[in-house]
C-alpha cells in the first residue's frame, strides 16, 4: 500500500498519487508564481498580442510635448490635453498656453440633467421646471453671469447665483446644501432667494401635471434621449458607439481574441 502525498489516502495504484486529481493539483509558492509570470511575459504569444494592442492604441494617440516642463507624453485624440499633469496646468498661472483660467462660472458643470430651453441654459431638471413656470406666468428674469466674492477655508472664491430677477434680486435653485454653499449664502450681500425641495414642489407639480414626468424631453434637441448612431455589435440604436455595457464588453473580448490569433 502506498500513501498519497497529496490527500494521504492509501492506494495500490501505479505511481505516487491515488488519482489524476491529486497528481495534477499543486500548491504554488510565491517563488513558483513569479517564475511562471516571468516566463509568460517572455513568451512569443504574449509579445505578439502586446505588439498588436500597442499598434491599435497608437492609432488613437499622438506624442505631445508639455509646454511647461518640456516632457514628452502620450495624448489621446479623443481628448487633447495641453499639459502632461495638473501640476504643470497650475504652473501656467499667466495663461500663456490656454484661454480660460481655472475657476469661475462653468456652464454645464453640475450633476443634473442639463440643456437649453427657449434660450435659457438649465443645469438641472429643477432649474428647467423653474424656467418653464416663470415663462408661462410672464415673470421676468435672466440668467445671471455676475460673480460675487466670498471666502471659504481661508481661500477667496466667486459665487454665481443661478438667476437674476427684474427687481435686482437673485434666485438660486439648490438641490442639496454643503458647508461651502452655506458660506456663499451667509456672505452674499444682495437679496437672495434659495429654492429648496419644499419651495419648488408646487412648481414641479405644475410642470409635471402639464408635461408629464419626462418634462426634460422639452430640452432643445432632446440631449438626454438622442440615439442617432447604431451599436457596433448588435446594430440597435445607440447614443454612443455601443448601446449597452454588455455590447461594449463583447467588443473588448473580440479585440482581445483577434490580437491573440
Amino acid at each position: 500500500m502506498k500513501d498519497c502525498p497529496k490527500c494521504h489516502m492509501l492506494h495500490e495504484k501505479e505511481g505516487d498519487y491515488c488519482s489524476r486529481k491529486c497528481a495534477n493539483s499543486r500548491t504554488w509558492t510565491d517563488e513558483d508564481k513569479l517564475k511562471k509570470s516571468q516566463s509568460a511575459k517572455k513568451s512569443e504569444k504574449v509579445r505578439i498580442a502586446n505588439d498588436k494592442l500597442s499598434k491599435e492604441k497608437r492609432k488613437n494617440y499622438i506624442d505631445t510635448i508639455c509646454p511647461i516642463c518640456k516632457k514628452k507624453f502620450s495624448n489621446s485624440l479623443k481628448r487633447i490635453k495641453i499639459y502632461c499633469s495638473k501640476k504643470c496646468y497650475l504652473k501656467d498661472d499667466k495663461l500663456l498656453y490656454r484661454k480660460n483660467s481655472k475657476g469661475g462660472k462653468r456652464q454645464g458643470s453640475g450633476r443634473g440633467k442639463k440643456g437649453w430651453y427657449k434660450g435659457y441654459f438649465c443645469d438641472s431638471s429643477w432649474e428647467l421646471a423653474w424656467v418653464i413656470f416663470n415663462l408661462e406666468h410672464n415673470i421676468s428674469f435672466e440668467r445671471n453671469n455676475e460673480g460675487f466674492e466670498y471666502e471659504f477655508e481661508g481661500v477667496e472664491h466667486k459665487y454665481y447665483p443661478d438667476f437674476k430677477m427684474e427687481d435686482g434680486s437673485y434666485v438660486e435653485v439648490k438641490g442639496y446644501m454643503t458647508e461651502q454653499n452655506k458660506c456663499k449664502i451667509q456672505q452674499f450681500k444682495g437679496k437672495l432667494q434659495i429654492i429648496f425641495r419644499d419651495n419648488i414642489k408646487f412648481i414641479l407639480d405644475y410642470v409635471v401635471g402639464k408635461y408629464g414626468n419626462k418634462f426634460i424631453d422639452l430640452y432643445e434637441g432632446n440631449p438626454h434621449n438622442e440615439k442617432k448612431s447604431s451599436c457596433g455589435i448588435c446594430g440597435n440604436p445607440a447614443k454612443y458607439k455601443f448601446c449597452s455595457r454588455v455590447c461594449s464588453g463583447k467588443a473588448v473580448q473580440k479585440i482581445r481574441y483577434s490580437c491573440l490569433k
